[in-house]
């Protein structure tokens, strides 16, 4: 593992589970992975808000941080920038 990761592995946070609008958890944590539960979307699948339980600039982490929450039935994973050049989306 390279140092950088390491860092951001180290900066994952665990949130609370208050219901936040997305706009406000990208204006909060920009350019991070957030893993959300109860996500509510528009009738275009667009997130509209959730409970944000962790967020982190490293990916893996919140890979990792869904095992804390495997008891949540219903969670999406959002990035809150512009999708990075070496990510694929998938619908």
């Amino acid at each position: 593992m390279d140092s950088e990761t390491e860092h951001n592995r180290k900066t994952l946070e665990v949130s609370s589970d208050r219901v936040l609008k997305f706009e406000e958890i990208c204006k909060l944590y920009p350019k991070e992975w957030v893993l959300i539960a109860d996500p509510k979307t528009n009738d275009n699948f667009d997130l509209i808000e959730g409970k944000l339980l962790a967020h982190s600039p490293d990916r893996d982490a919140i890979d990792e941080a869904m095992f804390e929450f495997n008891h949540v039935p219903c969670v999406a994973i959002e990035y809150t920038g512009p999708v990075p050049d070496d990510y694929a989306v998938m619908f």
